[in-house]
């Protein structure tokens, strides 16, 4: 991450592509931590982002997202009003968005513009990157409206993150943000602590999936699935069959 920190710091655009667990958040939480102003983090996953907001406050970084989900007369007035009374030096260092909040809310883009204004605004971040492209299978078009973010805010330094995306995503997503000059940072896909294995489905997978954990009771793991309903549904069948009460 060193020589992206850096060439953050330095106010580049930069563009980082890193396999999931390599160390992406701290690209960009390091800077908004020791530089001076308001760094907003726009991602698309509201409980992603009230998880990085909860560990960043853990650690002491005054970090806060706006929400349609959130209280307007209490919490998200209160944290507006903290966001007017922001100094270089002081106050809130990370501001979370959803895309849909930034490309529907007059309100948070008049809050954008005040703090563009005092130059206050240090850097744009665009977690999940690869859905500014509609070649890509995570496309959502309020982030290919985030074009916005260069002719709205000039001269606000852009960051943005994915951990898949090939050469043509990448250049897209370049591209829709008008990234300019940007420092480029590119690693392989290739986990070498990672063995992956196929097997063929048999009629009897859930039989399967509880004989696996059957025999590491005392190992952690994950089980993914398509829906919450799958979820929910293989969890009670896991517990009919072996007991299984950890979902």
């Amino acid at each position: 991450q060193q020589a992206v920190i850096e060439n953050a710091v330095a106010g580049r655009d930069v563009f980082v592509r890193m396999p999931t667990g390599g160390g992406k958040s701290l690209c960009y939480q390091l800077p908004a931590w020791c530089c001076p102003g308001i760094t907003v983090v726009i991602s698309p996953l509201l409980s992603l982002i009230q998880d990085q907001v909860q560990s960043m406050t853990m650690v002491g970084v005054d970090s806060v997202y706006l929400s349609s989900n959130q209280d307007y007369e209490g919490e998200q007035r209160d944290i507006t009003r903290r966001l007017n009374e922001a100094t270089p030096h002081g106050g809130i260092k990370l501001l979370y968005l959803t895309p849909e909040k930034l490309s529907n809310s007059n309100h948070m883009r008049s809050i954008l513009r005040r703090l563009h204004s005092r130059g206050l605004l240090n850097r744009f971040v665009v977690d999940e990157a690869h859905c500014l492209s509609d070649w890509g299978h995570d496309f959502r078009p309020d982030y290919n409206r985030l074009g916005i973010l260069r002719s709205e805010y000039p001269g606000v330094p852009l960051m943005a993150l994915t951990a898949t995306a090939n050469e043509k995503v990448v250049n897209d997503a370049i591209r829709a943000l008008g990234m300019r000059n940007e420092y480029r940072y590119v690693s392989s896909f290739n986990r070498p602590n990672l063995r992956y294995e196929v097997r063929k489905k048999d009629g009897k997978t859930i039989e399967s999936i509880a004989d696996y954990i059957g025999k590491r009771r005392n190992d952690s793991g994950v089980i993914y699935c398509l829906s919450r309903k799958d979820c929910e549904v293989l969890s009670q069948k896991l517990q009919e069959i072996r007991g299984f009460w950890r979902t």
